[in-house]
């Protein structure tokens, strides 16, 4: 790994740790000569952090309004979770088709991490750890790597919903594990209709959790979602 990258790399990851944390707030402009006299980097590898984090959805990019923070809205979430739901679907089919014994194994693997799991979450970063591993060791069998890339920037978008508006108290109760074991278990067997099934009601579910703590940080703080 070269300098530029090591720098882009550890830039993207304390920008996208202000952005969770809301020390930048969404729709916020980001220069980049700003940012790279606040993060002391230079332009370069401050661009390559920015394009990172705009393939992650923390951040977007266009061409007229340059850089900022993506907004968090009702709208977007629920934009969120209906492209979840159709690449999902055609995802997950295509790795239970193409299954082959290296995605059996990590799929077996995953489940006997999430079969020991007892108090699972130790902070927001676990919950989303864990939730972001599920999906991953799901989809590797893909062989849409277009899709899949697509896929994953769509679930880390919703990752950041579920950083700012659920608490890791609520963890476990949020993550569904049941629902989780259940995907796993049905795609292992080759049943593609149940395991879609089951994925579909548990995207539902995390949504719903996301919705109620969008609307009770708005009751709190008179937030505008």
């Amino acid at each position: 790994m070269n300098s530029l990258s090591t720098l882009s790399l550890t830039a993207k990851e304390t920008i996208k740790r202000n952005i969770l944390r809301g020390i930048h707030q969404p729709s916020e402009h980001l220069a980049v000569s700003k940012l790279t006299k606040r993060y002391e980097i230079g332009a370069s590898p401050m661009r390559e952090a920015l394009f990172l984090l705009d393939k992650e959805g923390y951040v977007t990019m266009e061409a007229n309004r340059g850089c900022y923070v993506t907004p968090l809205t009702f709208d977007e979430l629920e934009d969120v979770k209906e492209s979840l739901l159709i690449t999902g679907n055609i995802v997950i089919a295509k790795a239970i088709e193409n299954a082959d014994e290296n995605w059996q194994i990590a799929q077996l693997k995953f489940c006997n991490q999430l079969n020991q799991i007892k108090n699972p979450i130790g902070g927001e970063g676990d919950m989303i750890d864990t939730l972001i591993q599920f999906y991953s060791s799901l989809l590797t069998n893909h062989k849409m790597a277009s899709m899949a890339d697509f896929l994953m920037r769509l679930i880390n978008r919703f990752a950041r919903y579920v950083h700012t508006f659920v608490s890791y108290e609520d963890a476990e109760r949020f993550l569904e594990l049941d629902k989780m074991r259940n995907i796993s278990n049905l795609s292992l067997t080759g049943d593609k209709k149940a395991a879609i099934a089951y994925f579909e009601a548990h995207l539902e579910t995390l949504v719903e959790h996301v919705r109620f703590g969008m609307l009770k940080r708005i009751g709190e703080e008179g937030l505008t979602v």
